[in-house]
């Protein structure tokens, strides 16, 4: 039986070669590879990786090793479509489930059509998933509007490195119930560092919480006020809120956020009631972890 509720199964996309986090190939893959085989397991979804080093984890696997793997193009996609090709023409036959290619993750140019874009490149990649990064731009509800159409997902940026990079509520409100009007699932990435919105103590910038999201999800569903739920500060009200959530009807639309921790969200989870305390105890380089290693630590 999961550890895990299945409100949460799969949310946490394992992004460690991605900013602020920036693993080694060798830890992310070694990490990737703990967490599968942890009891909070199932909160892990894909292994993110640049199509540009999408052909580097082979160095690191082991005998047994069958990654999930969601591919981010950072070159463009028509880059991403032939570094795919050339990963499962190099895999073979032998290796074809060892990197399992489940999904693409492709940006959007603010500058050009956006639902011209979505059409062109919704399909470039078979056997995978497409979840197109839609700007902050003018037009954008329609290329909600037409992955809608390709039934391709969607993707939001939720933060960055400057205050302007975070969308305000309101605007990750309206892409939410864009998204579950239109029946599109999808993705965020980029600042989503706790489970509750907060200032940065640091930086001042407004994060957004994973767990607004969530519950955000669930308020369009059910025609409550979802930018309320995206402002929401008070962590134990929306874990109360958690309780008591349609995880299917959720999760088929808000379908995981990209973090370069896994520890974070675990215990961010576990801070407020959500998941059991003694998971934190598998997490690599727990000091009860027998596998735990220097470099991994």
């Amino acid at each position: 039986m999961s550890t895990v509720p299945a409100l949460f199964r799969g949310l946490v996309d394992d992004a460690a070669l991605f900013p602020p986090g920036n693993a080694p190939m060798s830890r992310a893959v070694a990490e990737h590879r703990h967490h599968r085989a942890a009891p909070y397991a199932d909160l892990v979804g894909r292994f993110l990786c640049r199509s540009s080093q999408l052909l580097d984890p082979l160095a690191y696997l082991k005998a047994g090793d069958t990654f999930a793997i969601g591919v981010i193009a950072d070159l463009g996609a028509t880059e991403a479509s032939i570094a795919i090709a050339e990963q499962r023409e190099y895999q073979g036959d032998e290796l074809a489930s060892t990197l399992l290619i489940e999904a693409v993750e492709i940006p959007l140019d603010a500058g050009a059509p956006l639902p011209a874009q979505v059409a062109e490149v919704a399909h470039m990649v078979p056997d995978a998933a497409s979840y197109l990064e839609i700007p902050r731009v003018p037009g954008w509800r329609d290329a909600v509007e037409a992955c809608a159409a390709e039934r391709a997902g969607a993707k939001l940026r939720t933060g960055g490195l400057a205050a302007g990079a975070f969308p305000t509520e309101r605007e990750v409100a309206e892409f939410i119930t864009a998204c579950v009007e239109a029946d599109v699932p999808f993705k965020c990435t980029a600042g989503l560092h706790q489970a509750v919105r907060h200032t940065d103590p640091v930086t001042g910038f407004e994060h957004h919480g994973f767990l607004n999201l969530v519950v955000a999800t669930h308020t369009a569903l059910t025609g409550g006020n979802v930018v309320d739920a995206v402002a929401e500060r008070d962590g134990a009200s929306l874990a109360a809120a958690c309780r008591s959530i349609d995880a299917a009807a959720v999760r088929a639309r808000f379908v995981s956020y990209g973090s370069c921790s896994v520890a974070e969200p675990l215990a961010e989870l576990v801070a407020l009631g959500l998941l059991d305390a003694g998971l934190l105890d598998y997490l690599p380089g727990a000091p009860e972890d027998p596998t735990a290693t220097e470099e991994s630590a």
